[in-house]
């Protein structure tokens, strides 16, 4: 290829030289220029490798699922179901609950009214680790009802009597055993698992139902005796979420019944869960039952700022009833202080000036004892009732 250029070259070259001559110009000497350097042709790129996309499902509610989600309750095997099952709650990172943990399930008691031993709870999660939920005991008219949230460790939770928010509780706490199990909305994949056909749900949607006998549910669920238990789990065919979750047990009567159930809604609604914007921090060791306990005591009393009386214990203390401090007067047989605050604190703050009773006198009035009324009690976070005892103290 080369010699044929430089030939050429060489020829054009010879040509232009005669041309000149024939004209009658003058003589020159020839420049010779060198030719242009040849670059060798750019090989051709490899043609790039184009990975198809994996191909997906549109669900209703806009959820894109693999291609094996078919909707419309058409599965028959059990393993997609559970993987779209899988697939679908990740894509959410917010849900409701409601649901019932029955305590008479696997040991009913004869003539006990049904629900008086349940435990109602209702309540949202913000994945990975924040939850509020409140929690409802007893029977019909006779229901104790408290607040909770856990924010990654921290966990707050409301005094019913109070409606204080305190700090501070083990997260291997038994009384949270209930909301732990809230938690099981996935289907482990390695639990033998059977398919038991479709039905249709309250709100006229369907799902699949899934069983499976779990043997092992965790610390939470043998807790509470059910090394074997059944679970039912109701996956919408729409979407794969995970409607409804049934822990069923043997009772002790041989009876099955559900022991815990949990309905699951509002996927993907705005939520937010925050801590309180007041709260009692507790001491750690609260809630330690390491055996007894020592009771909160007086350490003394004191006049704030405003005048009022303080009554501080050695450690958080929570009033029920009507509490009262008394000022001894020997003329008149004395009266009075109402509480004005601090039940869920370390420190109780008393009226120094009920309207109708006489004023306290610096360096005069003296205060004996703190007084009840029906069944009022102050209780440390145990529940053990405080040591009230203190010396007379005179009003500074």
């Amino acid at each position: 290829m080369r010699s044929r250029i430089f030939l050429a070259l060489a020829v054009l070259l010879a040509l232009a030289t005669f041309a000149f001559a024939a004209c009658g110009g003058e003589e020159e000497e020839a420049q010779v220029t060198e030719p242009a350097p040849v670059t060798e042709p750019a090989p051709a790129p490899e043609p790039e490798t184009v990975t198809e996309p994996e191909p997906t499902v549109v669900m209703s509610g806009g959820l894109q699922l693999s291609i094996d989600c078919l909707d419309g309750g058409g599965l028959t095997d059990v393993e997609t179901v559970i993987s779209c099952n899988h697939q679908a709650m990740e894509g959410f990172t917010t849900f409701s609950f409601d649901g019932t943990f029955d305590l008479t399930a696997a040991f009913p008691v004869p003539g006990a009214p049904v629900g008086g031993a349940s435990i109602k709870l209702n309540g949202g999660m913000i994945k990975p680790d924040r939850t509020s939920f409140t929690l409802t005991l007893g029977p019909e008219g006779q229901t104790i009802e408290t607040g909770g949230i856990l924010i990654g460790d921290d966990f707050y939770t409301q005094d019913p009597a109070s409606q204080l928010w305190l700090k501070g509780a083990p997260g291997d706490d038994q009384s949270l055993a209930p909301l732990q199990l809230v938690g099981m909305l996935f289907l482990p994949q390695d639990v033998p698992t059977t398919l038991d056909g479709v039905i249709e749900l309250e709100d006229g949607s369907k799902a699949y139902v899934l069983l499976s006998d779990e043997s092992d549910l965790g610390e939470e669920a043998a807790m509470f005796g059910l090394a074997e238990s059944g679970i039912t789990r109701l996956v919408g065919v729409d979407d794969f979420l995970t409607r409804e979750v049934r822990v069923t047990v043997e009772g002790t009567d041989g009876e099955t019944r559900d022991l815990f159930s949990v309905r699951y809604h509002g996927f993907g609604e705005d939520l937010s869960i925050e801590a309180p914007e007041s709260f009692v921090e507790l001491p750690p060791d609260a809630f330690s039952g390491g055996g007894p306990q020592e009771p909160a005591t007086v350490l003394g009393l004191a006049r704030n700022a405003d005048g009022h009386v303080e009554v501080q214990f050695s450690k958080p203390v929570f009033v029920e009833g009507e509490v009262i401090l008394y000022v001894l007067e020997p003329s008149t047989g004395g009266w009075e202080l109402p509480l004005l605050s601090g039940s869920g604190t370390a420190t109780l703050v008393f009226d120094a000036a009920p309207e109708g009773s006489p004023a306290l006198v610096t360096g005069e009035s003296e205060i004996a004892w703190i007084g009840f009324g029906m069944d009022a009690e102050i209780l440390d976070a145990d529940g053990v009732r405080a040591n009230d005892l203190f010396d007379t103290w005179t009003y500074e």
